[in-house]
């Protein structure tokens, strides 16, 4: 079975194994596919700003939202990952 080097592995962790940490007022909360959206009309670049993963609720800071990764689907989040908090620079 051939796999793509270039392709980052889904992540498999349960939400209770994760470092959360609560939403805050002055990031940017969307969904995963608008995120995706946003980047793939340069919307959002790498050097804009950072995000981070997210649930409705909570968010998820040792997993990056990289929009080139996303652009190139390089990386598919955990099913557990439904949003992105993005904080612009």
């Amino acid at each position: 079975m051939k796999t793509n080097p270039k392709k980052k592995p889904h992540i498999s962790v349960s939400p209770t194994q994760m470092r959360t940490e609560p939403i805050p007022d002055y990031g940017d909360h969307m969904t995963v596919e608008h995120f995706g959206a946003a980047c793939d009309s340069n919307s959002f670049i790498d050097y804009d700003g950072s995000g981070y993963y997210a649930s409705h609720s909570e968010m998820f800071p040792e997993f990056p939202a990289v929009p080139s990764e996303v652009t190139k689907k390089t990386y598919t989040p955990s099913r557990h990952f439904t949003h992105i908090v993005w904080f612009s620079k």
